[in-house]
């Protein structure tokens, strides 16, 4: 995907038209990083550099990946031992910047959005999203068909949502699809089947 496209041309004062660019809509397959992530100064270069590797590992519009071994991936991938993989994982989740349910590393940090468009779909699931990290349980996978029938019933009302996922939703099991979630809120199961993470090995 280039970077940068052409929108247009236009007549400027001068004997040579120039080019207008614009960036491409994104529409899947990407990540976002706030400016203040750049700025943010207690975050020493390699913790910045550990998010973003974190980060490019996530599933896909998520905050999280699973991998075999807390330590084991990132040394391998990164080039460092694990001590000290452990002890920067350690200093990122004092900091606040990142937690970890079960095997999965889970990006808390205010600098990485989940999204940027106040669509429906993102604030629902971002709302459930947010519920399963209080839960203590690994947020699910985003579906396209379980997106759209719980949008049917809370869009717009998202303050119901958050009643509902309180009151039907009081404990979760270890592991959550927004199949459940549909069973639990909307009394109906899509006839998909139940999206999962991949695994790290």
């Amino acid at each position: 995907t280039r970077l940068l496209t052409v929108k247009e041309k236009k007549q400027g004062a001068g004997e040579h038209p120039y080019n207008v660019y614009q960036f491409p809509e994104l529409t899947d397959n990407y990540s976002i990083v706030l400016p203040t992530f750049i700025a943010d100064a207690e975050l020493s270069p390699k913790l910045k550099g550990i998010l973003l590797f974190a980060k490019a590992n996530c599933e896909c519009g998520t905050n999280h990946f699973t991998v075999q071994n807390r330590t084991g991936y990132l040394a391998e991938k990164l080039g460092v031992g694990k001590n000290q993989v452990n002890g920067y994982l350690s200093e990122l989740e004092n900091k606040g910047h990142i937690r970890f349910i079960d095997k999965t590393l889970i990006i808390t940090s205010s600098h990485f959005p989940l999204f940027i468009t106040d669509d429906y779909d993102n604030i629902i699931y971002s709302l459930i999203y947010q519920f399963c990290l209080l839960k203590d349980t690994v947020p699910p996978l985003k579906d396209k068909e379980a997106m759209g029938w719980l949008g049917a019933k809370y869009v717009g009302n998202y303050k119901q949502l958050q009643t509902d996922l309180n009151k039907k939703c009081v404990t979760l099991p270890k592991t959550v699809h927004l199949n459940y979630f549909c069973q639990a809120l909307l009394n109906r199961i899509p006839t998909g089947k139940n999206v999962t993470p991949s695994f790290i090995m």
